[in-house]
């Protein structure tokens, strides 16, 4: 079996604005809305990104794994 715990869900807006959202699921489905509205547009490390990180265990295996996920814009 893999279980997947210690989930974490950020997003910011970008440097320019300086929102962000932090989140900590409880369950392996979760949706958020930012409630920011429209979003200028920046570049590099000023654009706005979201990213996404859990552990994972094999049953079986005695070591866990962190998988990340980054969305970055553009």
């Amino acid at each position: 079996m893999i279980v997947l715990f210690s989930l974490y869900v950020n997003a910011h807006s970008g440097s320019i604005h300086g929102k962000s959202l932090s989140k900590a699921p409880t369950s392996n489905t979760f949706s958020y809305t930012t409630g920011w509205g429209y979003n200028f547009f920046a570049t590099g490390q000023a654009s706005s990104r979201a990213w996404s990180s859990a552990k994972v265990h094999i049953t079986g295996m005695t070591t866990t794994h962190t998988i990340s996920l980054e969305f970055t814009y553009p």
